[in-house]
């Protein structure tokens, strides 16, 4: 324009300064649902929503301020060249750049001319392409899960030997196994932890159980993971037999490589311990602490017997689980036949003594389990003071069936009863009797454990993932268990880990619609009206057809981090829409027709939306990749993004223009009519309105 270049950076500043100041505002207001996420979730995408916030309102900030300072200085001293020909080789690059973006934006030009000639066809073809997308997701063309896995180099396993199995032979099997593992150049360490609760009071018995956590190297995660999950389970179950995981064709010296590495699996391996079951897993760290450590595939049946929940989780539930491509050992972690006391207290005769079921089973908890009586304070350090008869008096059948019961003074049945004197030097006496005097001993066998939800008895059939999203090994549980014919009065539902990632959609989902509510409100209060901010939106649902495309290319899943990158998403489009609008706005107010506003505005406007749609999907790029470690679980996230923006940027830059012309030339002259009509009717007399020059129709 000719310009001075302190005049120059004004001008443009309040050409682009409303435009800029609505998307950045949109950007910020996208966010401020996140905060309002509770619970867990919250905690972990509050701070990445408030720095995201802060960061857009500082670069508003800069982009007003000091770039524009900074633009006079850097352009002070440059005078244009009067022979025509650009000297040096970057300015040669940059004159050639500028001839081959002429001629982009000239056929760009064209082509949006002829959208605008052809509203109809236009509008048809993105509603077929918005139509197509959500049958796409309707079909479950996209899977969805709660947390993408991360690359874990955590593994646990659970060791489980033969019911009745004594603590210290479990202890002797656990170290074994740990010191095989051990020997594996991918482990970094392993750690041990055998047995779990026992007697009367909370835990049950599991004297033949036990967990190795089991830490790789750094080199080793993600599939290599996996494998060793695979390759250790199988040894240890005993089905290591065949050299699975590869194809027998190949290079003689790849052959003999499998071989060598085979042979030195099966010396670390050693011989199959007899009885031995284990079950492995890869831990994820940040999955497991968003579904607070449940299991990724968690059926619960409920129904009134322990025995018949037993039976139809292993023989009815679990063989068809076993065959769904992906979903790894299911189980229900119990044991039907786990050695048991069964001690039956004879009620009426407890009560004749003044006992209670409660205070025998409490005493026979103490005396084999031990309780804690107080605690020992030496050097600021307390030792608790744990209660509890020797071993080789609660050991056995025998001492069990004599345990000594206190009773209270004056009991009834006094017969029954002795006096427990204390030793010399001191000075007691407690009225005692045989805990066989008022109860019935008998060995059996049960349950390891009996769980109720809701007062009702119910078993958990867990399982984890390979290869496999959570939302299509529910969709393949739900099939199974709708085949599945239950006995009268029991009934089943999924577990916590299920529920969970249903709850946390939707309330994501909220958050996306307020969000887009939210813009929506904000560009009317902006624009000063109720059309075009809605124009602006179409941008949005554009976007989605991107979305599903990367993430079916790619083979991710939908979960949390890629529903942040659909609300990062949803700011970025409508940015890109409201530079073209807003600008198309101001040259209709100096003069020109809608359809030379629009073919005027959108060229000019096309380099930075294109210069911030690549910066964008090139700042993108390495997230998506997930090339890094642990970085696999923010991998949706940029794939959400750069498929969206591209998609949404291709449409936009036609879609857009082509129904705000429309738009000008059939709804605005008539929201304009009704206006005349309500102040007709309202005074009593016309009100004629001058035309604005947005009313010109299209040639």
């Amino acid at each position: 324009r000719g310009q001075h270049v302190k005049e120059a950076a004004e001008s443009a500043v309040a050409e682009i300064f409303t435009a800029v100041l609505a998307s950045s505002i949109t950007v910020i207001t996208v966010f401020v649902p996140l905060l309002l996420i509770p619970g867990l979730q919250g905690l972990i995408f509050q701070p990445f929503a408030m720095m995201v916030m802060v960061a857009v309102a500082i670069s508003l900030l800069v982009a007003v301020t000091t770039v524009p300072m900074l633009s006079t200085l850097l352009l002070r001293d440059e005078k244009p060249h009067t022979n025509g020909h650009a000297k040096g080789a970057y300015a040669r690059f940059t004159a050639r750049f500028d001839r081959g973006y002429e001629r982009f934006s000239e056929w760009y030009r064209k082509r949006l001319s002829w959208a605008l000639d052809h509203p109809g066809r236009v509008m048809a073809f993105a509603g077929v392409v918005l139509v197509a997308t959500l049958i796409a997701i309707n079909f479950g063309a996209v899977k969805t899960e709660m947390f993408p896995s991360s690359n874990s180099r955590f593994v646990r396993f659970n060791l489980r030997m033969p019911n009745g199995t004594a603590l210290n032979i479990t202890n002797a099997v656990s170290a074994d196994v740990a010191g095989r593992m051990r020997k594996d150049p991918r482990v970094s360490d392993v750690s041990e932890q055998v047995g779990g609760g026992g007697g009367f009071g909370p835990g049950t018995p599991s004297t033949n159980s036990s967990s190795l956590s089991v830490v790789l190297k750094p080199s080793v995660g993600g599939s290599a993971a996996a494998q060793f999950v695979q390759q250790w389970q199988a040894a240890l179950n005993g089905t290591f037999g065949s050299r699975s995981g590869g194809s027998r064709a190949g290079s003689t010296t790849t052959n003999r490589s499998r071989s060598a590495q085979f042979a030195a699996f099966r010396k670390i391996v050693g011989a199959p311990i007899p009885g031995l079951q284990a079950f492995g897993r890869t831990i994820d760290i940040i999955q497991n602490t968003i579904s607070r450590g449940q299991d990724s595939l968690d059926l619960q049946i409920y129904g009134p017997d322990m025995n018949e929940l037993y039976t139809i989780a292993q023989s009815k539930i679990i063989p068809k689980l076993s065959q769904v491509q992906g979903i790894t050992r299911p189980d229900t972690g119990i044991t039907p036949s786990q050695p048991l006391l069964n001690v039956s207290v004879n009620r009426d005769q407890a009560a004749q003594l003044g006992l209670s079921t409660q205070s025998v089973a409490q005493t026979i908890d103490t005396a084999t389990s031990g309780s804690t009586a107080s605690f020992l304070q030496i050097n600021g350090t307390e030792y608790p003071i744990v209660v509890q008869l020797p071993p080789d008096q609660r050991r056995s059948f025998q001492t069990i069936q004599s345990l000594q019961i206190p009773v209270t003074q004056g009991a009834t049945n006094a017969s029954l009863t002795s006096t427990t004197t204390a030793a010399a030097g001191q000075s007691y006496s407690l009225p005692t009797l045989p805990l066989g005097e008022v109860a019935q001993i008998s060995t059996g066998v049960g349950p390891s454990e009996i769980t109720r939800q809701n007062k009702q008895r119910e078993i958990d059939v867990t399982a984890t993932l390979a290869g496999i999203p959570l939302g299509a090994a529910v969709q393949a549980a739900t099939a199974i268990m709708n085949s599945t014919a239950l006995p009268a009065g029991y009934y089943w539902q999924f577990g916590q880990s299920v529920t969970q990632q249903n709850q946390t959609f939707s309330s994501l989902g909220f958050i996306v619609l307020l969000a887009v509510l939210l813009i929506y409100m904000l560009l009317a209060s902006q624009f000063e009206s109720l059309l075009h901010p809605l124009i602006i939106m179409v941008s949005v649902p554009l976007s989605l057809a991107g979305v599903v495309i990367a993430l079916v290319v790619t083979q991710r899943s939908f979960g949390l981090t890629a529903f942040i990158g659909l609300l990062m998403l949803v700011g970025i489009v409508v940015k890109n829409a409201i530079l073209v609008v807003e600008f198309t706005n101001q040259l209709r107010h100096r003069g020109l027709s809608a359809r030379d506003a629009v073919l005027q505005a959108a060229p000019l406007r096309l380099r930075p939306i294109l210069m911030t749609t690549l910066a964008t999907v090139g700042g993108m790029l390495p997230i998506a990749a997930g090339i890094e470690a642990g970085s696999s679980t923010q991998a949706p996230l940029g794939t959400v993004v750069i498929g969206g923006l591209l998609c949404s940027t291709m449409l936009s830059l036609v879609v857009i223009p082509t129904l705000y012309l429309w738009a000008a030339n059939h709804i605005e002259p008539w929201v304009q009519r009704r206006r005349a009509k309500r102040a007709k009717g309202t005074n009593g007399h016309a009100v004629v309105s001058a035309p604005e020059p947005a009313q010109t129709p299209a040639r």
